[in-house]
């Protein structure tokens, strides 16, 4: 076992050839699932018919026979449905599949509703970013088909999430395993061998760099505010994996709209995105993307909170070096990678995202994966000087009270501004988000 511990904990791959017997591990998976060995055995199909489905979603039954694009549509329409609920419309008539959900009104608690009732009519354990992730009712729909694996074409047969050959979907099972393990170490209190678990399954992920496609098509921007006073600020989600452009909702609100507020996602915390190789690779395409989204008259700000600050700030060094500096960068609580600090707290945020309510849904490998590879690449990175103003702003109080006598705030090495607000690492996004925005806001009539 030490030597499995020794080898879970390098990042060398090595090919370690060893023969199965296929026959006679499905015959063992029948009574004794092993996730890991699914993918290589292969699970026998299997025939359930409408007797078995008791208890299951009503939706799922009537998705049975139907064909792939009379599915989408079904779901869509209960999609439709619980849309129009949740913002509590009489009918779906206002409720266009294109649509962006933030623009029919979501805010964070109304997407949370959505989730957990679409979870309860599919039958589904559904990621708590799902509607950021998937942000109208056609992109949703089709993810959630895509959740849904046909069992069987005999009369009788019906549509369950599990249970399938699964060869033909190997990273389903690959997603909960792991998981479980990255669950299991930090639960466990072994926080940063859990980071380095997923940082190497994620080297194992697609990458694009260099000129590749991927490398050079610009990320497309999310509107939060749509005002005109002062530069446009640009927000960079942070890099956990339950992070995204949701973070900033209340902000863009607490700020009114008076100020145009914009947001960029990552690339590689959605299935099927690839990550970048490197950091240059990930400063190129940051550039490119603000470049082409303001054009270069514009003026704009970067901002970024926690480890959202790490992508703005790169993103400013690579647009000043092409002549497009910001005019300010504003990092909200922002703990420099390396520092003690950041060792301090950061096993702290990693349970605290395990442990959240947001934690009880599946926190999906490919998620995970990609908070592990941007880790990793940002571990050794270290800001540089810039020619904008700085504002580094700090919570009043630690996310944890034990966290009082061990050095838990950030600091932040290079010149800037700094601003005390009210809350702590999370609330000041959050629940007492009124304090950042001023003081975002004073920052920013500064410049």
């Amino acid at each position: 076992m030490a030597l499995f511990d020794a080898a879970m904990l390098s990042s060398e791959s090595l090919l370690a050839p060893i023969a199965f017997d296929a026959a006679a591990m499905r015959k063992n998976l029948d009574t004794s699932p092993a996730p890991i060995l699914n993918t290589v055995a292969g699970t026998r199909k299997r025939v359930v018919t409408a007797k078995s489905t008791a208890g299951k979603p009503a939706l799922l039954g009537r998705l049975a026979g139907l064909s792939d694009s009379e599915r989408v549509s079904a779901v869509a329409q209960a999609v439709r449905a619980e849309v129009a609920s949740v913002l509590g419309h009489a009918d779906t008539d206002e409720i266009k599949d294109t649509a962006m959900f933030r623009d029919l009104g979501f805010d964070s608690l109304a997407s949370v509703d959505l989730r957990n009732r679409l979870s309860t009519l599919m039958g589904l354990r559904l990621p708590a970013t799902v509607v950021f992730d998937y942000p109208n009712v056609q992109a949703l729909a089709d993810y959630l088909v895509s959740r849904i694996e046909t069992i069987g074409d005999e009369p009788g047969g019906t549509v369950l999430e599990q249970g399938a050959d699964t060869r033909a979907h190997p990273h389903a099972e690959q997603e909960d395993t792991v998981s479980a393990l990255f669950r299991s170490a930090v639960g466990e209190g072994r926080a940063a061998e859990a980071l380095q678990l997923i940082g190497a399954v994620a080297a194992l992920r697609p990458m694009f760099g260099g000129t590749d496609t991927r490398a050079t098509s610009p990320l497309e921007p999310a509107s939060l505010s749509q005002g005109g006073r002062g530069p446009e600020l640009i927000c960079l989600p942070s890099l956990g994996a339950m992070a995204g452009i949701q973070q900033y909702f209340r902000l863009a609100e607490a700020l009114g709209a008076t100020r145009a507020l914009s947001s960029f996602s990552v690339p590689g915390y959605l299935t099927g995105e690839e990550l970048p190789d490197s950091l240059d690779t990930l400063a190129s395409l940051l550039a490119t993307s603000v470049k082409r989204h303001l054009g270069r008259s514009k003026e704009y700000v970067l901002l970024g909170h926690s480890s959202g600050g790490w992508i703005a700030h790169l993103a400013a060094e690579r647009l000043a070096r092409e002549g497009m500096p910001p005019v300010g960068l504003a990092l909200l609580d922002t703990y420099l990678p390396g520092s003690d600090e950041t060792a301090a707290i950061l096993p702290e945020l990693i349970a605290d995202m395990v442990e959240s309510p947001a934690g009880t849904a599946p926190l999906e490998q490919v998620r995970l994966t990609a908070m592990g590879w941007y880790f990793r690449i940002f571990a050794n990175w270290e800001p540089t000087s810039l020619p904008a103003p700085t504002l580094f702003a700090r919570p009043s109080v630690p996310f944890r009270e034990h966290l009082r006598e061990a050095g838990w705030q950030a600091t932040w090495p290079l010149e800037h501004s700094s601003a005390h607000v009210a809350g702590n690492h999370f609330t000041m996004v959050g629940e007492e988000v009124v304090e950042t925005a001023q003081a975002v806001s004073t920052w920013l009539d500064s410049l």
